[in-house]
């Protein structure tokens, strides 16, 4: 008897130790005790020690997203993901900085996200300053925050993100409105867009102040113009009250000022005439520069493509356009476009053929592709 009362004591001794010592197989203990909720076989206060802990980086991120696929009431994630914000290696700072951003409460996080918009990681600030944009209601504090981001950031994905998170608190960003027109003006990248970030946030904020972008029509700068007119264009009708100033852009010298204005004429009052009246002109016009001249052109088939059956009228140029344009790329949009205008035995006789004999194989690609879209082999 004592011989085995010394064997269950050392068994029950061993049990502890490995149930202390291995983690996994502790948390599974203590996790079925405290009724924790479970995912991946392990319970929540497995991956809080993981995200906090481990030696291996992506375990910890690993971690992270589990908790956050959890959500937001999992015991001790927020204090988890605050508690590394710090941590040496800028992977799990970004990993934190997001999960906070569905986690958490701006009471919870707002101070230590705007803190982490210093952070010497340019993905890490990008992060932060798109988990800032999440944690609404917020006050001033956030919203300067976001605004300096928005203007100083040098790392482009930080900027767009501060940009597009501003948006995201619609007119409590009202303030914001003077720099981000002035965003409009800055170069596109192959790492983000601060130019189509702005149209995003202006769109947000000014949804029901259109008013307040109008005056920026005044300036001579094209691109600027092509930035407010995309604003009031993914407003739509409610930006209304600004249609004699987006008719005034219709006849600008500029094309792509003149094509924007169209594309916004016809999103704010649905009526095809004037917008597909210069669609078709400037589909025609002869530009000396190659790139103007395509950019020219897959504009105005992106317009009558959009407009849908609205532009039946100019499926004869647009099939003229698809058999003898010289950029394969001009060739393609026709391809798509007339795909969006209708299904027509001409349309679709004139895809069959194209998808058959182009010489190039995008074009070929496209002209299928729209084919499948009616189901026609």
């Amino acid at each position: 008897m004592r011989r085995f009362l010394v064997v269950a004591v050392l068994l029950v001794s061993v049990a502890s130790l490995l149930v202390y010592y291995i983690p996994p197989l502790r948390f599974t203990v203590t996790g079925r005790l405290n009724g924790e909720p479970r995912a991946n076989g392990m319970p929540a206060s497995f991956w809080v020690h993981t995200v906090r802990y481990s030696d291996d980086t992506d375990r910890r991120i690993d971690a992270a997203n589990t908790l956050v696929e959890m959500g937001p009431s999992t015991e001790g994630a927020v204090e988890a993901f605050r508690s590394v914000l710090a941590d040496p290696d800028p992977r799990v700072r970004t990993a934190a900085a997001t999960a906070l951003g569905q986690m958490a409460t701006v009471d919870q996080a707002g101070e230590d996200l705007i803190k982490l918009l210093a952070d010497e990681d340019g993905p890490v600030r990008a992060a932060a300053a798109s988990s800032i944009g999440q944690l609404r209601p917020a006050g001033r504090p956030v919203l300067d925050a976001l605004l300096a981001q928005a203007k100083k950031d040098g790392f482009v994905q930080a900027k767009c993100a501060a940009i597009m998170a501003l948006g995201l608190y619609e007119e409590s960003a009202f303030d914001a409105v003077p720099a981000l027109i002035e965003s409009l003006l800055e170069s596109d990248t192959p790492n983000g867009s601060p130019h189509e970030a702005a149209v995003f946030a202006l769109a947000k904020i000014c949804h029901n102040r259109t008013p307040a972008l109008t005056p920026a029509l005044a300036r001579t700068d094209g691109r600027m113009r092509v930035g407010i007119l995309k604003t009031l264009a993914s407003i739509g009708p409610p930006a209304a009250n600004t249609l004699p100033d987006v008719l005034t852009m219709t006849t600008m010298s500029d094309p792509m000022v003149r094509l924007e204005a169209a594309q916004t004429q016809w999103r704010i009052e649905q009526k095809a005439a004037g917008p597909l009246s210069i669609a078709r002109q400037q589909l025609q016009v002869a530009q000396p520069d190659r790139m103007k001249r395509i950019g020219t052109r897959t504009k105005a088939m992106y317009l009558m493509g959009e407009m849908g059956g609205a532009s039946m009228a100019a499926v004869p140029e647009l099939i003229a356009t698809m058999n003898d344009a010289e950029d394969s790329s001009v060739r393609m949009y026709a391809a798509m476009a007339l795909g969006k205008i209708g299904r027509t035995p001409e349309i679709l006789n004139a895809l069959g053929t194209t998808a058959k004999t182009d010489k190039d194989p995008d074009v070929c690609w496209a002209a299928n592709e729209t084919l499948k879209q009616y189901k026609v082999k």
